[in-house]
């Protein structure tokens, strides 16, 4: 490790140790009984310091606040590879588009091909976007 490296490393342990640490809250059982009530009476403490860690007594257990008889979901089969994101995102860039030629009355051509290969326009327009252009 180079010296300005040390240096900086340095600087930044300084800074961080400057920091102050954000207060900590450890109510008693009979404090806690309302927790919005305990909340707005550290209130002013924890808006200076922008943060606050409160840790509730051992005894407190929340209520379940929903109604279980009415509790109802929808489900959906995910595939795990699909988990991240990117092929809602591709699906929903497809469905924008179809939208919008459709607007224009013209209909989704087959996908481009170069060199062989699928143009994928989500990717291009992607790279297109990431480098300042439309």
């Amino acid at each position: 490790m180079e010296d300005r490296d040390r240096w900086a490393i340095g600087a930044l342990q300084e800074k961080l140790a400057q920091i102050p640490c954000a207060p900590y809250f450890r109510p008693t059982a009979s404090e806690f009984q309302d927790p919005a009530k305990y909340i707005n009476s550290i209130r002013h403490i924890a808006e200076k310091a922008g943060i606050c860690r409160i840790t509730p007594p051992p005894s407190w257990k929340p209520p379940f606040c929903l109604d279980t008889k009415r509790l109802r979901f929808q489900t959906r089969v995910q595939k795990v590879s699909h988990l991240d994101g990117e092929v809602r995102t591709r699906v929903n860039f497809y469905e924008n588009l179809e939208r919008f030629l459709m607007r224009k009355g013209k209909m989704l051509p087959k996908l481009p091909v170069v060199d062989r290969k699928v143009l994928d326009l989500h990717r291009l327009y992607r790279v297109v976007t990431d480098h300042g252009g439309f």
